[in-house]
């Protein structure tokens, strides 16, 4: 929900398949069901949402992108959004992938005390056994406190988001963000947008987002700073920043169809949208072209991918 409709106006607008991955913890209730909050519970977060099950699952949703089609553009939110620029940089999964869309990614975390805490935490991973992780869990707790929670914005937001959950779940963020800060972003070789709000307080989007996206390769690439949104990291969401939906999903087609999607149907727009769409930053241009055949057509059904997809119901 934090990125919707934006991937389905993408799609709709191309002619593609879509397969909506939910990474493991996030928007599901825990079995024991002790935190509450009229949402989804974040002790699954704690339980599930590690390093290696976070870059799996990644991996899977590629997977399934390739089973409905030759060619994938990868859209990630928030830590979605790293994971899909750490899927564009490996050399054996590269060649399917067509574009990114990123929106909001986590490569830092926006707390002042985050280029403290990733160091002295992951150093701590070097303890044997479980001691390190109940020391690592002290210590979280002694700075954040034993639970982080947000208030509730709307009923929707209520339902579809974990927003109490134990302070532990944030060393799992750290270890993901620590584990793929060897991403060499310079072997992103495929058109990128990237979407952010500099005011984001959740991500470093002002600093590290920034960096990164000039460290890319020399691909057509750009930069989209949302200003007005009424959350500063949810930018894409109709739950949490109606306001910014039609500007974002309008300005990632454009790009979508200016850069990658490459097909006859799209061709004469494709130069006509090239000329109307304003980078922020620079946008780079190449002879690269590539294509996104759209296998079976817009949206089509698959009973298989059913349970899959289906949107999250509480209760």
């Amino acid at each position: 929900q934090e990125c919707r409709p934006v991937p389905e106006r993408i799609a709709a607008a191309i002619g593609a398949n879509l397969y909506c991955n939910r990474l493991p913890g996030h928007g599901r209730r825990h079995k024991r069901g002790r935190l509450g909050g009229g949402g989804p519970d974040g002790e699954t977060l704690v339980d599930e949402a590690h390093p290696k099950a976070l870059m799996e699952s990644a991996m899977d949703a590629l997977r399934v992108g390739l089973a409905i089609g030759d060619e994938v553009i990868l859209l990630g939110m928030s830590t979605g959004g790293v994971l899909a620029t750490w899927l564009a940089t490996l050399p054996s999964v590269r060649p399917h992938i067509a574009g990114l869309v990123l929106i909001s990614p986590a490569y830092a975390l926006g707390h002042p005390l985050y280029p403290v805490l990733k160091h002295s935490f992951a150093s701590l991973r070097l303890l044997p056994g479980s001691f390190g992780r109940r020391v690592r869990s002290f210590l979280i707790k002694a700075v954040i406190g034993n639970t982080k929670a947000s208030p509730a914005l709307s009923a929707e937001h209520q339902r579809y988001n974990s927003l109490v959950y134990p302070t532990e779940a944030i060393l799992n963020l750290l270890d993901v963000l620590w584990t793929l800060e060897t991403i060499e972003f310079g072997n992103i070789d495929v058109p990128t947008i990237v979407f952010g709000n500099p005011d984001d307080h959740v991500t470093n989007f002002r600093v590290k987002a920034i960096n990164a996206f000039l460290r890319f390769g020399e691909v057509p690439k750009a930069l989209h700073c949302v200003t007005n949104s009424e959350h500063p990291h949810v930018i894409a969401s109709e739950i949490l920043s109606p306001s910014t939906v039609d500007e974002i999903a309008d300005a990632a087609t454009l790009f979508v169809k200016a850069h990658i999607v490459r097909d006859t149907e799209h061709t004469a727009a494709a130069a006509l949208v090239r000329d109307q769409l304003p980078p922020p930053t620079k946008l780079l241009k190449t002879g690269r072209t590539r294509s996104v055949p759209t296998g079976m057509g817009s949206f089509a059904s698959f009973s298989s991918l059913k349970d899959l997809t289906r949107p999250f119901e509480v209760g």
